[in-house]
């Protein structure tokens, strides 16, 4: 057993059962494949599954996830979703009914032991599909939020790892900027949210491709990595529909001079709100 709370990493010579009765309540058994690592989400007792090489989620889920305001009656999905780690978050701060879709797989696959090993199966779950045939995988205008991390950079620039799940996290191979905002149209009710996380380069590019689908952007922040360097990503909320305002927030900084990250990104990287 492993963690903050016993979990059942192989099986052994007592009976699961046994152990559950000893300890007076449900322990979760979590297939680790020989590629994986069970890494602590956070802080507190929500793990999820990671890659020991190719993909692995980073910070920036993480801040995305922290700004999404979705409530307990709201229907949430995630498009490429990954491991799992924004439908376990919001699951894990209060959202009832999160949907996170995945392309690949194995990813797909990994995503849906993680939800289980948390117990949030009542809560989120995962589908693998392309978002590109979104109309065969989800009817129209069904969610409330939809949320994207998605691949930050056009196919031919760069140098895209030979690693598939590294590659596609990465670069716009299944999944480009006009594709993910079109299939967030599709799945959006009138007046449902969008939550977006892009590199700062592509800020613009990001906010004509939501004026064109009928999103009205209506919060925005800048990350700054330190306190005055130039952005390295950009966090956007846009409303279906409507003629809202934007507001412009205060940068986010990531980190102190120390390093560490800012109480600002802590509070919003917590699983619970603070």
């Amino acid at each position: 057993m492993s963690g903050a709370w016993p979990i059942i990493l192989r099986a052994g010579d007592v009976p699961t059962a046994d152990i559950e009765r000893a300890l007076g309540k449900r322990v979760p058994e979590i297939d680790v494949r020989a590629d994986e690592r069970l890494q602590e989400l956070v802080r507190g007792p929500w793990r999820i599954l990671q890659k020991t090489t190719g993909f692995r989620y980073s910070i920036d889920a993480l801040l995305l996830a922290g700004t999404v305001d979705a409530g307990e009656v709201d229907k949430v999905i995630d498009i490429g979703t990954g491991s799992g780690v924004i439908p376990i978050f919001l699951a894990a701060r209060g959202a009832r009914d999160v949907t996170g879709v995945e392309n690949l797989p194995e990813l797909a696959d990994m995503a849906r032991r993680s939800v289980a090993l948390n117990a949030l199966t009542d809560r989120a779950r995962i589908v693998q599909g392309d978002i590109r045939r979104v109309a065969d995988l989800f009817p129209a205008a069904s969610f409330d939020v939809v949320v994207s991390n998605p691949p930050y950079f056009r196919v031919g620039t760069g140098h895209a790892s030979p690693d598939e799940t590294r590659a596609a996290s990465r670069y716009e191979i299944t999944l480009s900027l006009a594709e993910l905002v079109g299939a967030a149209a599709y799945l959006a009710r009138e007046g449902g949210r969008v939550f977006l996380i892009h590199i700062a380069s592509r800020e613009q590019e990001l906010l004509n491709e939501l004026g064109a689908a009928n999103f009205s952007p209506t919060h925005l922040c800048r990350v700054e990595p330190k306190r005055g360097d130039d952005p390295r990503f950009v966090l956007v909320r846009a409303v279906k529909g409507g003629d809202a305002a934007c507001e412009t927030l205060p940068p986010l900084v990531l980190h102190e001079e120390s390093g560490e990250y800012t109480n600002a990104v802590n509070a919003l990287i917590a699983t619970q709100r603070q």
